[in-house]
């Protein structure tokens, strides 16, 4: 199997080295991240969850659970460490 142009994986994962060793090779990425981080959006550096206040979502129920789905590439100022 050939590597993958985009990885998901979950907050556990989510560190600067691994981010750092993605990008190296040109990948891009999707991960969850927490709402207390804080990523830069239209030139403001603000907290994700005060970002989610300003962002219409679309609603995808999978289930019978609603997901509210908004994507974006934007810098995040720390990355957790493991």
């Amino acid at each position: 199997m050939p590597p993958a142009d985009t990885y998901l994986f979950d907050i556990p994962y989510c560190s600067g080295e691994f981010i750092e060793h993605l990008e190296r090779y040109d990948k891009e990425w999707v991960s969850a991240i927490k709402s207390d981080r804080n990523v830069v959006y239209a030139g403001e550096r603000m907290r994700v969850d005060a970002l989610a206040e300003r962002i219409d979502t679309q609603p995808r129920t999978v289930d019978g659970e609603t997901y509210h789905i908004w994507t974006k590439k934007l810098q995040v100022s720390a990355l957790v460490n493991h």
